[in-house]
């Protein structure tokens, strides 16, 4: 009898159920928002959320105008950071609700 890999034979299993996007986009969303704390500060915790994810394009609502200039002008290492938690680049672009 072969051994398998655990991760291959999980993510084989989830993919024959449909939901690995949806679990991975869960993943990415709750990643993305521990980062907005990390490396934005609590202070803008409540005025910024990610909050959908799809075909790498992870949507963030953002309140607060000042938080919104920061955020687009630190788009290419936010990504970087986010790709980097995932071991793959996962989130190519970032869209802004404001």
């Amino acid at each position: 009898m072969p051994w398998f890999n655990i991760k291959d034979v999980a993510n084989s299993s989830l993919e024959k159920k449909g939901i690995k996007d949806q679990l991975q986009g869960s993943l990415i969303i709750a990643e993305a928002n521990k980062l907005l704390v990390d490396f934005f500060g609590e202070d803008f915790q409540d005025k910024a959320r990610a909050i959908y994810f799809k075909e790498g394009a992870l949507t963030i609502a953002v309140l607060s105008d000042d938080l919104f200039g920061q955020m687009k002008s630190q788009e290419e290492e936010f990504i970087a950071i986010l790709n980097n938690k995932f071991a793959d680049n996962i989130v190519s672009t970032l869209k802004f609700l404001n």
